[in-house]
């Protein structure tokens, strides 16, 4: 694993100045995060790191795992090292705001038109098969994204990934993958935890006409009668399936069972994929949706921190609003 940093068309190997390193993301956020200790005081190193500069993680066999911009740089007196913080390109759909009106529009196609207005490169971007209409005043571009394949989602009942790989944007839907890495005790898992939780429970969902009548209810009547209702309400949407929308909601927010893991690191392992969990001591087995992923390491020691979810939520939004005709 190798640290590259450019600077004003000058290219540093880091990797031998580094004493600490982290690499994470959560399907929540836009960018994934990199930190790293520096090393300043080493025999014959005269080197000054500044926000503005790129640094990029490039794996043993030449895959760029990490490419972004330095955001924060930490200096303590007396300490040897500075602390570096960066952030992929996800940064600039987090931190860019638009304005911008799509009608009938597919969501790749939107994202497309995003991404060559603000020069962000792309690789792949998932085709939703549904068109949406939406009008954002102000809106950062990461909502925006969001909100449009969400729109989609709901209609389709699929889900969405945005993220960065390496240098480009993806889109993609999350699914299973073909191959997925086991973790199980004796081969690489370290700890385990699990959580169930209600916090954030819905189990029932008044749809309601724009002028306030209620249209329909759409409950988890299991889940009623065991918790009690906790009812969301919607406004019947023009041209949208909201009986699709609120199942599609019922099933995002029912009861949650999330789990912790740390284990030996793995490169092919982030945020939007998934695991196979293996515990035979708690009977835990099946596949879980990498929702956060924290990968450290010390030394030659690669461990990684994955949350874990049993059921395939992905990060929503609801920015913007309608768009009126006539």
């Amino acid at each position: 694993m190798k640290l590259m940093l450019y600077q004003n068309g000058t290219t540093t190997d880091l990797s031998g100045l580094v004493s600490g390193l982290t690499w994470s993301g959560d399907k929540s956020t836009a960018a994934r995060k990199l930190e790293f200790a520096l090393i300043t005081d080493a025999p014959g190193v005269d080197l000054t790191v500044r926000n503005g500069d790129h640094c990029e993680l490039i794996d043993d066999d030449g895959q760029c795992r990490f490419s972004g911009m330095i955001v924060q740089v930490t200096q303590k007196s007396g300490s040897a090292t500075i602390a570096v913080t960066a952030y992929d390109r996800g940064i600039y759909l987090s931190n860019n705001a638009g304005t911008m009106i799509f009608r009938n529009s597919e969501p790749a196609d939107a994202a497309r038109q995003i991404c060559s207005t603000y020069q962000i490169p792309a690789r792949t971007l998932a085709t939703a098969g549904v068109p949406v209409t939406r009008k954002f005043a102000g809106v950062s571009l990461w909502q925006i994204l969001n909100t449009l394949y969400s729109l989609a989602g709901a209609q389709t009942g699929k889900r969405y990934m945005i993220r960065f790989i390496g240098r480009d944007l993806e889109v993609s839907e999350r699914i299973e993958q073909a191959t997925n890495l086991v973790i199980q005790p004796g081969s690489n898992l370290m700890t385990l935890s699990t959580t169930r939780s209600i916090t954030g429970l819905r189990n029932s969902v008044a749809i309601y006409s724009k002028d306030g009548a209620l249209i329909q209810t759409v409950e988890d009547q299991a889940s009623v009668a065991l918790f009690g209702m906790m009812q969301h309400h919607m406004t019947q949407q023009d041209g949208t399936d909201m009986i699709a929308e609120a199942n599609a909601y019922l099933q995002d927010h029912a009861e949650e069972q999330t789990v912790t893991v740390s284990a030996l690191g793995s490169l092919d392992i982030m945020t939007g994929d998934t695991v196979v969990v293996r515990h035979p001591d708690t009977g835990l087995q099946g596949i879980f949706w990498v929702d956060s992923d924290v990968h450290r390491w010390a030394g030659l020691q690669h461990t990684m921190q994955l949350g874990l979810n049993l059921r395939n939520v992905a990060y929503t939004a609801n920015a913007g609003s309608e768009v009126k005709y006539g």
